[in-house]
């Protein structure tokens, strides 16, 4: 088995700086598995969740002002310039998500979980810059930064799931607000195209969501 790890805290928690080495040999692993540093600040600050996208793409979402939410989360790309499979260069993809804490590739673009909403950034021109910026769902509660909505997570029946974290709200699609669900704290599931929203469960999840092979969620709280 392999596992690819990205590491961005360790350094700052430190008196000084210390070599990609000196980083990785303060972890134990289990002997089937590899570990190998992939990126480091300053290239990467803060980060909450990390996904490649269809082209192969590596965003990251930081979340710099955890956990008062004074400071703004933005959505970065990472890049592999020659190819070594360590990320060194970094581009802002879209910024100013006062709160925000789960990605997701969809449509040649990314949903955040930035409650009130969820929102899907796209670039369009091919700037490196999110150029597209819409609310697609709206109403979900914003309280203690690690109980909000979180873990994107593609389900086995092409719905997306997520968990409410506990903070609740009464969600409704932009174009017909006066349809609300109340969540009240239950983990849900929408399916985008068709415009379905569903109440699925409560785990109060407040970091991700796992999925297995018969399609069994598991949370963390």
């Amino acid at each position: 088995m392999y596992l690819m790890l990205m590491l961005a805290g360790a350094a700052a928690m430190l008196a000084a700086p210390q070599s990609n080495e000196d980083i990785l040999a303060t972890f134990e692993l289990h002997p089937d598995f590899q570990i190998e540093l992939i990126a480091r600040e300053p290239v990467v600050f803060d980060p909450v969740d990390m996904v490649f996208d269809e082209a192969g793409r590596l965003y990251v979402l930081e979340m710099p002002g955890y956990p008062l939410g004074e400071t703004s989360g933005h959505v970065i790309q990472l890049k592999d310039a020659n190819g070594d499979g360590f990320y060194e260069e970094r581009m802002i993809f879209a910024d100013n998500f006062p709160v925000a804490d789960s990605l997701l590739p969809w449509k040649g673009g990314l949903l955040v979980a930035s409650p009130p909403d969820l929102v899907f950034i796209k670039d369009t021109d091919g700037d490196g810059r999110a150029d597209v910026r819409e609310i697609l769902l709206s109403g979900f509660d914003v309280g203690n930064t690690q109980h909000n909505f979180n873990g994107l997570t593609y389900g086995l029946d092409n719905w997306i799931y997520a968990a409410s974290g506990g903070n609740a709200g009464v969600v409704h699609w932009p174009h017909t607000p006066e349809e609300k669900t109340p969540i009240r704290g239950n983990d849900f599931r929408f399916d985008l195209n068709a415009k379905r929203f569903e109440v699925v469960g409560a785990s109060t999840g407040g970091f991700e969501l796992a999925l297995d092979d018969f399609g069994r969620f598991f949370a963390t709280h």
